[in-house]
């Protein structure tokens, strides 16, 4: 297999970053229990952990030959979407709906999206044994997954929010205020 070198550095980023963020939760233990943002830091902990998670059991799966590969893959999609579901499902009933919500709400359909893929490709290599597309496929779905959990895992430890809409949106402010100033 041409990416087992990939899926090998994957494993142990993966294996990593699942530590660093249980450091995280357990430092911001108190934020997640008395802030009114509660259910708000609970889903980034959840989305950067199941994010990880995916990227460790696929690219452990990876470097297993035969019918395995599939399964794992399949099946970490299948709790994935589950979860993308239940998390969106906890932010909405107890938020509501708000734009403030849209970023949290667009890093969970990217993770939908990501398990979506990965069942229709774990599906195809379970049933047909194609596997350096599907190969692929994975190694794009892992590099995704490590974009979304080192993102949300960012904003949990309080780090400024990484939503290209507010970087847009600063950006665009001064030619507001000089289009308004003439």
């Amino acid at each position: 297999m041409q990416l087992q070198g990939f899926f090998q550095a994957a494993a142990g980023v993966a294996g990593t970053l699942i530590g660093l963020v249980f450091v995280a939760l357990s430092v911001s233990r108190e934020r997640l229990a008395e802030d009114a943002e509660t259910q708000v830091h609970r889903v980034r902990g959840a989305a950067a952990f199941i994010a990880f998670l995916n990227a460790l059991i696929v690219s452990l799966a990876a470097l297993v030959s035969g019918d395995e590969q599939g399964w794992w893959a399949l099946s970490i999609a299948v709790i994935g979407f589950v979860f993308v579901l239940a998390s969106g499902l906890a932010l909405v009933l107890d938020r509501g709906v708000h734009w403030r919500d849209l970023p949290h709400l667009m890093y969970l359909l990217v993770l939908a999206v990501v398990f979506v893929v990965q069942f229709v490709s774990a599906l195809q290599l379970v049933s047909d044994g194609s596997g350096d597309s599907v190969q692929r496929t994975f190694a794009v779905l892992v590099m995704v997954s490590f974009i979304v959990g080192v993102s949300r895992a960012w904003e949990l430890v309080g780090g400024p929010s990484v939503s290209p809409y507010r970087h847009v949106v600063e950006m665009l402010r001064p030619l507001a205020k000089f289009s308004r100033s003439r």
